[in-house]
């Protein structure tokens, strides 16, 4: 499976991605907004890979690829949990931040979710000093519902999370404002 944007293309992970993980997710501000390994290993990667070979349809992870040059520039995940709720993420690699690729993510993430997978809502958050999370999030619909908190290995301690919740109908109110390319191969 695939997921087509304007600029990009969601496919699964595989095995030559695993130094474009170690670069990316070797980076502090990356990381800090993350509940990943820090510092990221070559091993922490080829685990990572290993599982998402082995995903079922619960969960969904994708290496982002920007379709004029073939190149990674992040990943995004879906994943289900045992009460049905349908929670994301995404991180975008900080050589590729700042071109709107984000948001294109972020979109897309939605659309498949909703469209694809049948939800009626999104989970989704952000660490509380992440403004640029929060900006695409409310821009689209999203709205706090509550805290929580969880380990951050590169901030080597408990952080405050924002939980947000996008349900479906705010997200087509939204989708409807845009143009926006989507499909699934």
């Amino acid at each position: 499976m695939k997921i087509v944007t304007k600029r990009l293309y969601f496919r699964k992970w595989n095995f030559d991605d695993a130094d474009f993980c170690v670069d990316g997710l070797n980076d502090y501000d990356v990381a800090k907004n993350l509940t990943s390994p820090f510092p990221y290993t070559k091993q922490d990667a080829i685990s990572f890979i290993e599982k998402r070979l082995n995903d079922n349809d619960k969960n969904f992870y994708f290496a982002v690829i920007r379709k004029d040059d073939n190149r990674i520039i992040g990943g995004t995940n879906i994943s289900i949990n045992e009460n049905g709720e349908f929670r994301g993420g995404f991180w975008v690699h900080r050589d590729y931040q700042g071109n709107g690729y984000g948001t294109e993510i972020f979109i897309a993430r939605a659309k498949f979710v909703f469209d694809i997978l049948g939800a009626n809502e999104l989970r989704n958050g952000y660490h509380y000093f992440n403004e640029r999370s929060w900006k695409i999030q409310n821009k689209m619909g999203y709205k706090i519902v509550g805290e929580s908190e969880h380990f951050c290995p590169a901030l080597k301690g408990n952080v405050k999370e924002i939980v947000t919740k996008l349900k479906k109908s705010d997200f087509e109110k939204f989708y409807k404002t845009i143009d926006f390319e989507f499909s699934v191969q």
